[in-house]
């Protein structure tokens, strides 16, 4: 069943962290156990982590206080785990892509050391399993989705809740897109108010008309993808810069030196893309949506349009799978 916005809040609220949920606990044992089958394991685990914890903080004012910091936390804890693993997976995949290439000498033997490293960082993984087993997880989080209730001194329908939520995170998101994006930081900064945007649109998107889904959510796909590409360059720089200042040897160190400043460029490369796609027009053009979007119910007519009836100005990007599911609970 879709959520609609005359639902009462506790309603969407159970079946959003339950779905979430699940997805934490289906992917948690992959990553700790089988990482070797698909590196992706650990990345889907991180992603349901981080859209548990969005689904805890949009419907933070419906939960028992202490058991959502509690949960809060423990899923932190797990994204922590395998954040290392995660990085090195990363390099590692671009590394190998390059060396394929006949690229810099380097490579190879930085590779081998990345390797050896991301060996070492699994344990973490299947301690946070372990961990979780132990401590009950599972049961924790249905017991916390089943405790959820309607906000107090709020007396609207998911959909007056999903307008005010929306407004405040597209409220962030542009403030962060306000700042000087020659900045790393502030791109990294601006990564995680989209991360944060994107989950929401995920879970408010039944509470509002068909341009949620396939107008604003596509850009903002495109968005994290852009940016997920300067962040994999940016980690890549800053753990060759660690490794390279614990080289020894002088041509271990020059090699090291060469195949940073190719990651150098490649990031100031991707990250001057950025700037000449994010453009104050489109910026302006997409906060002018959304704008709109929360000001109010449109017609019903206006509703039932489909999105090839639309004109998309900013995307013709698909809606990824995330939001179509999403949208089901």
């Amino acid at each position: 069943m879709k959520a609609r916005p005359e639902m009462l809040v506790k309603r969407v609220s159970r079946r959003a962290l339950r779905e979430r949920f699940r997805e934490v606990l289906h992917h948690l044992p992959l990553a700790a156990k089988k990482p070797c089958e698909d590196v992706e394991h650990v990345h889907r685990l991180r992603v349901a982590c981080r859209r548990a914890v969005a689904a805890l903080d949009i419907f933070e004012p419906a939960l028992p206080p202490k058991r959502a910091r509690r949960m809060r936390k423990e899923l932190r804890r797990l994204r922590r785990a395998v954040g290392q693993a995660r990085d090195l997976d990363v390099l590692a995949q671009r590394l190998e892509r390059l060396l394929a290439a006949g690229e810099n000498g380097a490579i190879s033997k930085v590779l081998q050391r990345v390797v050896k490293l991301r060996k070492k960082a699994q344990p973490a993984a299947r301690q946070a399993y372990r961990r979780a087993r132990r401590r009950q997880l599972g049961r924790e989080m249905r017991r916390l989705a089943k405790r959820s209730r309607h906000p107090a001194g709020l007396s609207g329908s998911f959909g007056s809740y999903a307008r005010e939520g929306l407004r405040r995170n597209t409220r962030d998101f542009f403030a962060a897109a306000g700042a000087d994006l020659t900045d790393i930081e502030n791109l990294h900064q601006l990564r995680i108010a989209g991360k944060r945007l994107r989950y929401a649109m995920e879970i408010y998107a039944g509470a509002f008309s068909s341009a949620l889904r396939y107008e604003l959510y596509p850009v903002f796909a495109e968005v994290q993808e852009r940016l997920g590409t300067i962040n994999d360059y940016a980690t890549a720089v800053r753990l060759l810069d660690t490794w390279q200042q614990a080289v020894s040897s002088k041509s271990s160190a020059g090699r090291m030196q060469n195949l940073l400043e190719d990651e150098n460029r490649r990031l100031e490369k991707a990250a001057a893309a950025f700037r000449q796609w994010w453009t104050p027009a489109r910026a302006a053009s997409l906060k002018h949506q959304f704008d709109q979007l929360v000001a109010g119910p449109q017609p019903a007519e206006e509703r039932e349009k489909s999105a090839a009836e639309r004109k998309i100005p900013l995307s013709a990007a698909r809606v990824g799978p995330s939001l179509v599911s999403s949208v089901s609970t």
